[in-house]
């Protein structure tokens, strides 16, 4: 790892899972992460990039867990998605953000996006392990799309929750919004209750049946959930 130890816009902590680069205008590129293939945690600051600077060699680092991109300039993030042990991704920018290429992603657990606008929210609700979002910029119509993720955590320009149940109860109480479980426990109790009235019905017109029927009304309750 000769290449970079000298140079103080790279640092490496000392146990040599983390590295801090800071690019300036005398910045090549990042084509020297190849001699850093085994880091954990990746911080890169854009304080002054040329005009050439893109995030592909990114790629040359698959083991990543944890990236933070600040200052950034850059609008095409494709490579991130191609970090399939990533699980926590931080992107700070005066520019749109589309989070398509994280698509099915299979690690990340958290991510906190800054950006002017963005495209492809309703992408996150297809991260199986994604628990923690929170985006500044986004519009607050906008967040409806992350109904179906399974959040524990989610923040944004407007508010902060905790809790999936409270999540839960932010979508349906601002948008209208139902689990999958609380729309089929809705459709039970409904034709319970349909059930119920046509049975009562009967029974009155037919109080020998009582018994019977009660064994059916049971039966049909225990089908029906």
């Amino acid at each position: 790892m000769a290449d970079g130890i000298n140079d103080p816009n790279w640092k490496l902590s000392k146990d040599r899972r983390t590295l801090s680069i800071t690019v300036q205008e005398n910045f090549s590129d990042l084509g020297k992460l190849q001699n850093y293939q085994n880091i954990k945690e990746l911080r890169i600051d854009l304080w002054k990039p040329s005009d050439n600077f893109n995030l592909e060699p990114l790629a040359l680092i698959p083991r990543l867990q944890k990236l933070t991109i600040l200052q950034s300039p850059e609008t095409n993030f494709s490579v991130v998605g191609k970090l399939s042990r990533l699980r926590e991704l931080h992107i700070s920018t005066d520019h749109s953000v589309d989070v398509t290429p994280l698509r099915k992603h299979p690690a990340i657990r958290k991510i906190h996006i800054e950006a002017s606008e963005f495209f492809g929210i309703g992408i996150l609700n297809t991260l199986p392990n994604l628990r923690s979002v929170k985006l500044f910029g986004v519009r607050e119509d906008e967040i409806e799309y992350l109904h179906r993720a399974k959040l524990s955590y989610l923040e944004t320009d407007f508010f902060k929750i905790s809790g999936r149940r409270n999540i839960k109860g932010y979508f349906y109480r601002v948008f209208g919004v139902q689990t999958e479980r609380a729309r089929k426990r809705k459709r039970i109790f409904r034709n319970v209750r349909e059930v119920s009235s046509l049975l009562r019905k009967y029974i009155v017109q037919h109080a020998e049946w009582t018994v019977p029927i009660a064994l059916v009304f049971g039966t049909l309750i225990t089908f029906l959930s």
